[in-house]
């Protein structure tokens, strides 16, 4: 979602709401809900199961008459969809198949097991110890590819044992074991095999850096309409995976400047907002640090 004041606003006091009529756990009220909006149900859904830790190569039960939006944030994630039919008079997931699809898995799993169990049971042939490959470490702007299915993408950030990879128009938080790093030529060959409209989302992120200029001039504007110019700069700013922006919003009153900072505070992803060097502007710019 575009953030800005009002939307902020409306985050958290719907988290206030929320907390204030806590459910109970243990016979203690849960008060640390936290309340995020978001650009549709397909990132709800996205979000989600990055939270209950669903990664590459996972399978996920999913209703088969729904819209293609409740399994796509799956395949985003690099998991597998396994479609679970309905009932005939509510048209929900039918219980009695979702017991049987999780009883199937369930015995899957536990034959797998027992063939792991007799392996390592028998007999092991010597074998000499092979050269492990030296792994190449990420960084942005490296070409990768999701393990456990086709998704390909583009590293915008690098963190401790996460990566943020662009895939298509959606960027997501993934760990460093779950991606493999790909040759640029493999990157477009695979590009070129997608269907025009993923293959432009492919190239939109690449572009929009390319594209963006770390300067802004609000010099002139509205408060409310430079609070939206701003709160629109600052999103592409981390969309793209830019480090420091600056805000050119004079001195005059101050009142710009400070409310622009306040802003700023609420944005998750602005580390730090400071003036400029005074040879350069001084007071009349922010400089932005962001994460």
């Amino acid at each position: 979602v575009p953030m800005g004041p009002n939307v902020n606003a409306f985050e958290k006091d719907l988290e206030r709401f929320v907390n204030d009529n806590g459910e109970m756990i243990n016979d203690r009220k849960v008060t640390n809900n936290v309340v995020v909006c978001l650009s549709a149900g397909t990132a709800a859904v996205h979000l989600a199961l990055i939270a209950c830790g669903v990664q590459a190569g996972d399978e996920v039960l999913v209703q088969s008459f729904t819209f293609c939006a409740s399994s796509h944030p799956i395949t985003y994630l690099g998991a597998k969809p396994v479609f679970v039919g309905s009932e005939g008079e509510t048209w929900n997931m039918d219980p009695a198949l979702l017991e049987q699809a999780i009883l199937e898995r369930k015995k899957k799993k536990e034959e797998r097991l027992q063939k792991q169990g007799q392996k390592g049971n028998a007999p092991q042939p010597q074998q000499t110890a092979a050269v492990q490959p030296v792994k190449k470490e990420l960084k942005v702007g490296d070409k990768v590819k999701i393990k456990g299915g086709d998704l390909i993408g583009e590293v915008m950030q690098v963190g401790g044992s996460w990566v943020n990879v662009a895939v298509g128009s959606i960027i997501s938080k993934v760990q460093k074991s779950n991606v493999e790093h790909i040759s640029n030529n493999e990157f477009n060959n695979a590009v070129k095999n997608l269907p025009k409209q993923m293959s432009s989302h492919s190239e939109s992120i690449s572009q929009r850096k390319l594209d963006f200029k770390p300067n802004i001039d609000i010099r002139g504007e509205r408060l409310m309409e430079a609070l939206e110019i701003v709160s629109r700069f600052i999103d592409d700013a981390l969309m793209v995976g830019i480090g420091e922006v600056k805000i050119l919003h004079g001195k005059g009153n101050g009142i710009l400047k400070e409310e622009i900072r306040k802003y700023l505070k609420t944005v998750p992803g602005v580390i730090s907002c400071k003036d400029e060097d005074i040879q350069f502007g001084g007071s009349g710019i922010t400089v932005v640090k962001l994460d």
